[in-house]
């Protein structure tokens, strides 16, 4: 049975147990993640199960694009969620612009028996250009959005991260010892750094952060991301990629399983443009 969406309601999935399973990617402890990211690859899926939680047909699927209510099911066990947070929008200026910061991804596991009832869903919103996306929250978890690019900035935004949004630094703003620009840094623990102009470094790349925006100058690449939003391409360069989360903005920006172009879920914006929304997907098992 699927409900077709409504603003603020769920899309809502309730599968058959003749259903294809839902691939469970397990690997770091408590992060359902197993794909390899090196140089642009990335490994076939890792099938395991995470401790505890079968690899089985979810029995009540709820994505949200926007703010809502999930609707406890009556049955099941164990419900996994998938919060991402929106990317920041691009700068837009003459002469200079950095592109937003891609949106983070939180994992939240926990049993369905912790939740007394029906639950509030918050989507973070796109960032408009120049500003940051929004955070994205469901039962006590959230996901940040990414920084957007400057109004006068050579810098792109920061990634998002799991306890804080990522924040650009200004043009003019001192470069540290690491070529970063201070004041410009990514969303806690683990959202792309921005690099300064002609700076390439992997600290703009996330696992489950988004990817930090791109910078003015050629051939800078924004920071890609496995779970997170790509980060969105500067005045030049290329847009970063994600495996599950929404495509950076500007050429070269990519996704597996998420939207292209500067889209849901968490894609930095591209100069001029904005960044792609969050989202929340939770599985019932």
């Amino acid at each position: 049975m699927t409900q077709g969406y409504n603003a603020g309601q769920p899309i809502e999935t309730t599968l058959s147990p003749t259903s294809h399973a839902l691939v469970n990617h397990a690997g770091l402890p408590g992060v359902p993640a197993a794909e390899a990211f090196t140089s642009g690859v990335h490994a076939t899926t890792n099938h395991a199960g995470l401790p505890g939680i079968p690899i089985a047909t979810p029995l009540n699927v709820q994505t949200f694009f926007a703010s809502g209510t999930w609707i406890k099911p009556a049955s099941g066990s164990m419900v996994i969620a998938y919060i991402w947070g929106g990317g920041g929008g691009g700068c837009q200026s003459a002469g200079f612009g950095g592109g937003g910061g891609g949106g983070a991804c939180h994992l939240l596991i926990r049993p369905l028996a912790d939740f007394p009832g029906n639950t509030g869903v918050t989507v973070g919103f796109s960032g408009s250009v120049n500003s940051s996306g929004g955070t994205s929250s469901f039962a006590g978890a959230s996901a940040y959005g990414g920084g957007g690019g400057d109004i006068n900035g050579n810098v792109g935004g920061g990634g998002g991260g799991q306890l804080s949004a990522g924040f650009s630094g200004g043009f003019g703003f001192g470069i540290d010892s690491d070529g970063h620009v201070v004041g410009a840094h990514g969303g806690a623990p683990n959202g792309g750094q921005p690099a300064a102009n002609n700076i390439t470094d992997h600290h703009k790349h996330s696992f489950a952060g988004g990817g930090a925006g791109g910078n003015n100058n050629s051939p800078i690449t924004a920071g890609n991301s496995v779970w997170g939003g790509g980060g969105g391409m500067g005045q030049s360069g290329f847009g970063g990629t994600s495996i599950w989360g929404g495509a950076g903005g500007g050429p070269g920006g990519s996704s597996v399983f998420g939207g292209q172009p500067s889209a849901v879920p968490g894609g930095g914006g591209t100069p001029g443009f904005a960044g792609g929304a969050g989202k929340v997907v939770v599985y019932t098992f």
